[in-house]
């Protein structure tokens, strides 16, 4: 009865005249409002914050604030998931449009960052990021100037070595490269599908570029090749790497590769997963 009620207030409230512009109704802020942080336990943390009138994200410049958010079922341009609960739309400034997309798993609510090329350049790498649902996180601290990373989980499997592992996958459970990967992400290594690179991958191949030999790999979250993929290149001499990450068709690079390193992880995405379904 209950799911039935719910499902019934969201719809009515969805045929609501958009005109109107009215807040969050209760039934949606009573499940879906509230704090959601990249760490709960830190108030250093960057967050989002969901009120009945807008959205507050705090990044490291400050403040963006997401105006009339409206409860949408399904995302527009997005297939259909079953983890999907809700998608929060408003716009910043009255023309940037952000959908807040709140998603579910075992632990509880995950809300993922959507916009426009404005919006998303000015949050940069947090729209890599899910934001778990909670209600430790002080909205008012002071604009962080580092964001907070909490203990990672342990790999599961057996400890694996570089020149044993056949894929970025089982990379992960090399000690020494899971800590470099994790250095060079910082809080994007626990972000869901990069957490582990669990999915399809690419068997590891050696690359020699700008005299140095890396072990490159290329993997993607599963069943979502083409919205969510990524390239590894790793040099276990000097204890570095490089990963480009592709979301939605946005890309993100981190470890400061050179252009032809730069260029390299390019080629390997476009041969990998552009127009991959």
């Amino acid at each position: 009865m209950n799911g039935v009620w719910w499902a019934g207030a969201l719809l009515a409230g969805l045929l609501a005249p958009a005109a109107q512009a009215a807040d969050l109704a209760p039934d949606v802020m009573a499940r879906f409002g509230g704090v959601y942080a990249i760490d709960c336990t830190s108030r250093q943390s960057a967050y989002v914050r969901v009120d009945a009138g807008r959205i507050r994200i705090r990044e490291q410049q400050g403040i963006v604030t997401v105006a009339n958010p409206q409860a949408v079922l399904q995302p527009a341009g997005q297939r259909p998931r079953p983890d999907l609960r809700i998608a929060l739309v408003g716009h910043v400034k009255g023309q940037h449009e952000v959908t807040a997309v709140v998603d579910a798993d075992a632990q509880g609510l995950l809300l993922r960052l959507r916009g426009d090329a404005t919006v998303m350049t000015r949050l940069g790498v947090l729209g890599l990021y899910s934001f778990r649902h909670c209600a430790s996180v002080d909205p008012d601290a002071p604009a962080v100037s580092a964001l907070a990373m909490p203990q990672a989980a342990a790999v599961d499997g057996p400890p694996q070595t570089t020149g044993a592992a056949d894929s970025v996958s089982a990379l992960m459970r090399d000690p020494a490269f899971l800590e470099v990967y994790r250095r060079t992400l910082g809080p994007v290594a626990l972000n869901g599908w990069l957490a582990d690179l669990s999915g399809p991958a690419t068997q590891l191949a050696a690359e020699r570029v700008d005299g140095v030999d890396y072990t490159v790999g290329a993997h993607c979250k599963a069943d979502e090749c083409r919205d969510y993929s990524s390239v590894v290149f790793y040099d276990p001499q000097q204890r570095r790497a490089h990963v480009l990450i592709s979301q939605l068709g946005r890309h993100y690079v981190f470890g400061a590769p050179s252009a032809a390193v730069s260029e390299r992880m390019l080629n390997h995405w476009r041969q990998q997963w552009q127009g991959r379904r």
